[in-house]
């Protein structure tokens, strides 16, 4: 599959990513440093479920890959943003 045809399922999970981070954020019931951690688990398998719902020629290895890219960018996003407003 091309990596452009790919594009607008990356965009939508990051921003769903995104919203699952800051809502750990903000319960505070999980400690800062394990967002990260779950935001890549829950990317992977976000990744895996729609690549199922999508195609049936699911290649895990590939879906995996962008479920991790697609929780760097979220991550790397917030960080980006905080960063440029202090």
């Amino acid at each position: 599959m091309d990596f452009l045809n790919q594009m607008p399922e990356l965009a939508s999970s990051v921003v769903v990513l995104i919203i699952i981070g800051k809502t750990l954020k903000e319960t505070s019931i999980i400690p800062d440093n394990f967002i990260p951690l779950i935001l890549t688990v829950s990317g992977a398998l976000g990744s895996v479920a729609l690549s199922l719902a999508i195609d049936t020629r699911l290649d895990i290895a590939n879906a995996i890959v962008r479920g991790i890219i697609s929780a760097g960018t979220a991550v790397y996003g917030n960080q980006l943003y905080k960063q440029t407003l202090k």
